[in-house]
């Protein structure tokens, strides 16, 4: 199976040139305040998450799918649900891109995996409400990452059955420790 696309990440990216940033693109100067907190000493976090490093990485659930040969579409969302990382098979379905994105946004923003309110949904009587939430998904595929104890992220995939599609991002989060 050939994910073209491969894991990316979009952050800073402008017109496809991974070397340029918004500021280069909009000639914007260093102001004198980011000038002070470069030059300010950082404690060292080797070995724990910090925020350069916690986008997710799509790349074992993007190895789950090819190994099972499922066509699938892989998003990696940072703790605000801003789409990081993405991955997109060959033949995948069109619509499963904005499937895998709105389930990884849903199990950020609701901090749980979107099983939990798939199984909700299923048992029906107050949990119909759960239909009012507006771009909410409420089908498996969906799983927050969690690093020492704290959410950093999520990964949404979507391309074959819901379980399926569990079972895709399930292999994508367990990579996090």
């Amino acid at each position: 199976m050939l994910f073209r696309s491969g894991a990316r990440r979009l952050a800073g990216r402008i017109r496809g040139d991974p070397a340029r940033s918004a500021a280069d693109d909009l000639r914007i100067p260093p102001r004198a305040h980011d000038q002070r907190e470069a030059a300010r000493p950082r404690a060292d976090r080797s070995g724990q998450a910090g925020c350069d490093d916690r986008a997710p990485d799509v790349s074992a659930a993007e190895a789950e799918a090819a190994k099972q040969n499922w066509p699938m579409a892989i998003a990696g969302v940072d703790t605000a649900g801003n789409l990081v990382a993405y991955s997109k098979a060959d033949n995948t379905q069109i619509f499963s891109v904005k499937i895998s994105q709105a389930k990884a946004g849903t199990a950020v923003g609701m901090k749980r995996p979107t099983k939990a309110l798939q199984d909700a949904l299923a048992k029906g009587a107050e949990n119909l409400r759960l239909l009012s939430f507006e771009g909410v998904a409420l089908a498996e595929g969906g799983i927050p990452l969690v690093a020492n104890g704290a959410i950093i992220g999520a990964i949404g995939v979507s391309g074959m059955a819901s379980d399926q599609d569990g079972q895709v991002a399930a292999a994508g989060a367990a990579v996090i420790k």
